[in-house]
């Protein structure tokens, strides 16, 4: 990998991308979960 003429850009700029990553997964993992509670409030209601 080539590291360019400015490096402070450069580690910003990957930082940058590997913290909105993290939080597109956290987010995406804290969904499915309450979407998959969500689904079985309703099951249990369903049965009552």
């Amino acid at each position: 990998m080539i590291f360019p003429s400015h490096p402070f850009w450069f580690c910003l700029t990957w930082l940058c991308i590997i913290w909105y990553s993290f939080l597109i997964v956290y987010v995406g993992w804290k969904g499915f979960k309450d979407i998959h509670s969500m689904i079985n409030n309703l099951k249990q209601k369903s049965k009552l």
